[in-house]
């Protein structure tokens, strides 16, 4: 079964890309964790007040797909950063290469 990041680019193509689309993707991937993050923040808030409210409290299948739904935004936020993270490297490192070979 694929997962979440499984839509992501990966690290691999970076070198069809150029370095706008690598400080795109380094813009997009903050903004997108941002995003999850408050979903995720919302979520809990959620959860918690359904927890508290005893005439309508949560059934078990319901705090399951909530977990599954968690764990899952948790898999693809960390997908994103990792792929942030390496797209930033990567520039860095594509930018240090073009340097040293016009110093040469």
């Amino acid at each position: 079964m694929s997962g979440w990041n499984d839509l992501l680019i990966s690290a691999g193509d970076f070198d069809n890309l150029s370095p706008e689309q690598l400080a795109d993707i380094c813009v997009s991937d903050e903004d997108n964790n941002m995003t999850l993050c408050h979903g995720v923040a919302a979520i809990g808030n959620l959860l918690a007040i359904a927890a508290l409210n005893e005439d309508a409290g949560l059934s078990m299948s319901a705090v399951a797909d909530i977990g599954w739904l968690l764990a899952s935004l948790g898999k693809l936020s960390a997908g994103i950063t990792d792929r942030g993270n390496a797209a930033r490297s990567y520039a860095a490192w594509n930018a240090r290469a073009k340097e040293g070979q016009a110093n040469e």
